[in-house]
């Protein structure tokens, strides 16, 4: 067993190097979202001219619907 481990230090190194990339990554997605704030649009909630509209969060989308529906009444 000794002996994998010293032939494939290398390999174990860079593999536990990028799962902890990985996984520092995901945390500070999850953070983001549960903070409420936008993870994959940086568009400051103009998703009209977005090309990621379909990832700005519902909350976004709602109000702009509301501002578009008391528009077209006035």
């Amino acid at each position: 067993m000794l002996t994998f481990i010293v032939e494939n230090l290398a390999n174990i190194i860079i593999s536990a190097a990028i799962l902890g990339i990985v996984v520092w990554i995901s945390t500070g997605l999850i953070k983001k979202r549960k903070s409420g704030k936008s993870i994959g649009c940086s568009c400051s909630h103009n998703c009209a001219s977005c090309p990621s509209v379909t990832l700005c969060s519902q909350q976004v989308k709602t109000s702009q619907d509301d501002g578009q529906k008391a528009s077209l009444r006035a």
